[in-house]
C-alpha cells in the first residue's frame, strides 16, 4: 500500500504550521531524465534528501516533518525502484545511489550492477555532481546547516 505523496504537499491538515511548496529539476543520466522534486516550507530548518525513489514511506514521512517542523526535502525520482538505470551508447547500465558521489563509489556502483565503461562512469559522476547542484550542498556546507538523508 503507497502513500498519496502527492497529497501531501496540500496545506489543508490544520495541524500544518507550514505549507510546502514544489519545484521540478529535470537532470540527465545518459539518456534518462530524472527529475529532481523540491518540496519547500521556506522556513529554517534542516535539508533532507530522499535518493532511492522506491522509499516512498520516508518520504511521506519527511513531508509530514515539514509540515510541522519548517526545512526542505528534495527528492529524487526515476522509475521508482531504488537501483537508477540508464542507456548510453545502446548499452544499459545500473547503480545504487549511494555511492556516486565519489569517482571509486561510482565505478564500484556500476561494476556492482553488471555493466561499467568510463563513459558510464562519467555520466553517473555528471548526474551526481548536478544532484548535488540543483540540492545546493557547497551553500549548505558553506553555512554549515545540515543535510539528512532519508530511508525507509
Amino acid at each position: 500500500m503507497g502513500f498519496p505523496i502527492e497529497d501531501q504537499n496540500e496545506c489543508t491538515d490544520e495541524s500544518a504550521l507550514f505549507c510546502i511548496e514544489e519545484a521540478r529539476t529535470p537532470v540527465h543520466l545518459g539518456e534518462a531524465r530524472v527529475e529532481v522534486v523540491a518540496h519547500e516550507t521556506g522556513a529554517p530548518g534542516p535539508t533532507y534528501l530522499g535518493i532511492h525513489d522506491d522509499e516512498n514511506t520516508a518520504v511521506a514521512a519527511t513531508l509530514g516533518t515539514l509540515r510541522r517542523r519548517g526545512g526542505r526535502l528534495v527528492e529524487v525520482r526515476h522509475t521508482g525502484e531504488r537501483n537508477f538505470t540508464f542507456e548510453l551508447e545502446q548499452t544499459t547500465y545500473a547503480f545504487d545511489p549511494n555511492r556516486i558521489f565519489t569517482d571509486a563509489g561510482a565505478e564500484a556502483a556500476l561494476r556492482d550492477q553488471g555493466a561499467f565503461s568510463e563513459a558510464a562512469l562519467e555520466a553517473t559522476r555528471a548526474f551526481a555532481e548536478r544532484l548535488l547542484e540543483v540540492v545546493g550542498f557547497e551553500q549548505l556546507r558553506e553555512e554549515g546547516r545540515l543535510i539528512v538523508t532519508v530511508h525507509n
